[in-house]
């Protein structure tokens, strides 16, 4: 099975190593659960940390070696280091509408208008309706949500955080 990163050597910074079997996990959503296998209570699971782990998407009943450490409301996964079972692929929902999407986390929704977009290259920028710094949006989150590519002039829907070089985008819809 992928490895995605070493169990060898945990710090308290990178939270504890648990063994996890995914118990829901909804894309559209960007979040889900894991039941712990040492019984303590299950812990949250966000689009992030699979992101991360270069994986799209992720099924119920799929077996995680991961890292633990404490969230806002409880335990919280930080990373996956390796996919030690799978489930069957689940089916794909429609993304819900912007008002049915509850913003986790640090992150926002804003509008936007496409600045430009190149699908050779993967990514694009988008001006924020906010007046601050653009958007970056790559094209796994096009994909996640539906879409291959964005028209520069295009408005936009977006859930933004921030990243080490500035905002990104981590869900968008045509407004």
């Amino acid at each position: 099975m992928p490895r995605f990163g070493s169990y060898d050597a945990f710090s308290q910074d990178e939270g504890l190593p648990a063994k996890a079997q995914v118990k829901w996990f909804n894309t559209s959503k960007g979040f889900g659960f894991v039941a712990l296998e040492d019984g303590t209570p299950d812990a949250f699971l966000h689009i992030s940390v699979i992101s991360r782990a270069g994986l799209a998407d992720i099924s119920e009943g799929t077996e995680l070696l991961c890292t633990i450490g404490a969230g806002p409301k409880g335990p919280q996964v930080l990373r996956i280091v390796e996919v030690t079972g799978t489930a069957a692929p689940p089916e794909r929902a429609a993304a819900p509408r912007t008002r049915d999407r509850v913003p986790t986390g640090s992150e926002i929704e804003i509008d936007g208008t496409v600045k430009w977009f190149k699908a050779d290259k993967g990514f694009g920028f988008v001006l924020a309706d906010d007046g601050g710094k653009d958007v970056f949006v790559h094209k796994s989150v096009l994909r996640r949500c539906g879409m291959d590519h964005l028209d520069e002039g295009q408005r936009v829907q977006m859930r933004i955080a921030d990243a080490p070089k500035g905002r990104e985008a981590v869900w968008v819809a045509l407004a």
